[in-house]
């Protein structure tokens, strides 16, 4: 079963009801993670085997990016899919 991250940007769920509040991509097409502010995280993205410039970008709470990243890290390669919904 492939793995996805799920990210959206509106606080809960109740707010996310359109196309353009979230977005689920697999695992597998994340590579690379790189820290572009004090608190802003970019996940670049493969399509079709190839880097482009697709990617996610995420804010981080400031003094949070290499712990973020670590987590990122950690869900991708140890994730068991008997926990709860990634």
């Amino acid at each position: 079963m492939k793995k996805y991250f799920y990210f959206r940007d509106v606080a809960d769920e109740d707010a996310d009801d359109d196309i353009l509040s979230s977005i689920a991509i697999p695992v597998d097409s994340i590579v690379g993670v790189v820290p572009v502010a004090i608190t802003t995280l970019e996940l670049y993205l493969k399509k079709q085997g190839l880097v482009n410039d697709q990617k996610v970008t995420l804010t981080v709470t400031r003094g949070k990016l290499q712990e973020v990243m670590q987590e990122i890290a950690a869900y991708a390669n140890n994730y068991i899919h008997t926990k709860a919904p990634l």
